[in-house]
């Protein structure tokens, strides 16, 4: 291995180490239907200041039209059907929060949110931006397209092609080099 290729190497270990300790998710993520839409949950626990940059990117608050309160009930479902395998209630009797935003009027900010409670009911909760508590973070679940084989089939006949023309070109110039040269 060159000195450039091991340099870059050990930079691209070395990212991706940093990146996992730092932003892998404590718990195993489950994935649950909203809408229609699969979406993986996984709680965190942190404080709203320290994480602002994730809990601002959840798919509610980036559509409008995608309601917390679907999210919540649909955890709490999991948790009635699976104990083991949801987000559970990991704030004291009530389960993670989802957040909605802040209020800027107040100090410490105040982070409006959405979780349930041990009953199932949806509930709002709002918590300090510098309390530490559990949220959920959520993200959409984007499918793997199904690969089409005819679009490869013209990208490698292209490339055949490609080649023989190349390879054609090539042959006829290196023949009228070495009739010059006789």
């Amino acid at each position: 291995m060159n000195k450039l290729n091991s340099t870059a190497w050990a930079w691209g270990v070395s990212i991706l180490s940093f990146v996992g300790s730092n932003y892998a998710p404590p718990a195993q993520a489950i994935t649950l239907n909203v809408g229609g839409q699969d979406f993986e949950f996984v709680n965190i626990s942190t404080t709203f200041e320290e994480n602002n940059s994730i809990l601002f990117n959840l798919p509610w608050v980036i559509d409008n039209s995608l309601l917390v309160e679907d999210f919540a009930v649909e955890a709490f479902e999991a948790f009635q059907d699976n104990p083991s395998a949801s987000l559970g209630f990991p704030n004291g009797n009530l389960g993670p929060f989802f957040p909605l935003g802040f209020i800027l009027e107040s100090f410490p900010v105040q982070i409006p949110s959405v979780t349930y409670d041990s009953s199932g009911s949806i509930i709002s909760q709002t918590t300090f931006g510098n309390e530490t508590v559990t949220y959920a973070v959520v993200s959409e679940v984007t499918p793997i397209p199904e690969p089409n084989y005819l679009s490869g089939l013209v990208i490698l006949s292209g490339l055949g092609f490609v080649s023989r023309v190349v390879s054609n070109n090539l042959s006829e110039r290196i023949e009228e080099k070495s009739k010059k040269l006789l």
